[in-house]
């Protein structure tokens, strides 16, 4: 494990940049919409200012509020964009820009790509902010959850009636145990979610499945569609008002059932409240695996296991699920 100490600044900032295509695209889903006015909450390099300029649609909002907290990033957008009236970049912590805004401002649109920043991260502030953040709306705040949560949950509070959000976010916020709080809680803010996946990584330098989380708060139809892409290219056909949609259930579990289409989640059930059908969890006991911090390391092949005599200081240990045959 890395210590906070020992870890890079990129790592501790959580900076890792949109790529500008994925930008347009994710600008070009809203060029036809009515907004005036627009957030970036960790703005970094100003990509999606870039985007909006290139495509002509900055002229077009009243304001496009840009926040950074890396000073020398902050700068470099502000003077990039000192002739551009409306735009205004502002060099805070997100989470204070929250504190101090929440009550007045609202957008019409919300873009950006958070920091993924993991508790141990953060400055006492910045947790207790975090905190706070989660348990204002009804959630419970740990020692496991990132900042990205965060992020998107003052986000989605700083809509109008009618925003929209377009964020991206790990994949993992579709079915890890610390965002189930996360998913109860917008599948209750948003009329429709559209979550669009990659079989791609768009961040292969640090190996994380990202997905993009579009949030819709106006409209009549209610919904939730998870739309699976093999790269950045699969945009050009997306449509946000196409079909497609499933009824949201208000419940904490994993968003990985929306993969199905209705009629096989309504097998799915139908199986599960069948009592001629057991839970594997009768048989056994599931549970996550060993995490040891460096594998190459504390686990170890049968050779040195002889070699060293270590069955008194040893468990059996699978690995990986293809060590379980049969399961």
């Amino acid at each position: 494990m890395k210590l906070k100490k020992d870890s890079t600044e990129q790592k501790l900032r959580g900076a890792y940049y949109t790529p500008l295509q994925l930008a347009n695209a994710m600008v070009e889903l809203f060029a036809a919409q009515n907004i005036d006015r627009v957030l970036e909450p960790s703005c970094g390099d100003g990509v999606f200012i870039d985007s909006m300029y290139e495509k002509n649609l900055l002229e077009e909002v009243s304001v496009f509020t840009a926040v950074e907290l890396d000073s020398r990033e902050a700068e470099k957008v502000r003077k990039k964009y000192k002739s551009t009236k409306n735009v205004e970049v502002i060099n805070d912590d997100f989470f204070n820009f929250y504190n101090q805004n929440s009550e007045d401002n609202r957008y019409d649109l919300i873009l950006g790509n958070p920091p993924y920043i993991r508790y141990q991260y953060l400055t006492d502030l910045q947790r207790e902010s975090l905190s706070a953040i989660l348990t204002s709306h009804g959630m419970k705040a740990n020692k496991l959850i990132n900042a990205w949560v965060g992020f998107l949950v003052a986000c989605t509070q700083m809509l109008n009636d009618t925003g929209r959000i377009a964020l991206v976010i790990p994949a993992e916020v579709l079915q890890v145990a610390y965002a189930e709080d996360l998913r109860f809680f917008l599948s209750n803010q948003f009329k429709r979610i559209t979550l669009i996946t990659f079989k791609k990584l768009i961040f292969p330098e640090i190996e994380q499945e990202v997905l993009v989380f579009i949030g819709e708060k106006g409209g009549d139809e209610k919904g939730i569609r998870i739309v699976e892409m093999d790269d950045l290219d699969g945009f050009s056909s997306l449509d946000l008002d196409s079909n497609g949609y499933q009824p949201i259930q208000h419940v904490k579990e994993k968003w990985t059932k929306y993969f199905t289409s209705p009629e096989e989640i309504e097998i799915i059930q139908q199986i599960k409240n069948d009592t001629r059908f057991a839970p594997f969890s009768d048989f056994g006991t599931i549970n996550v695996g060993v995490t040891t911090g460096n594998n190459a390391y504390f686990s170890i092949d049968e050779e040195t296991y002889e070699k060293y005599n270590l069955a008194e200081v040893t468990f059996p240990l699978i690995g990986r699920s293809s060590h379980a045959h049969g399961i």
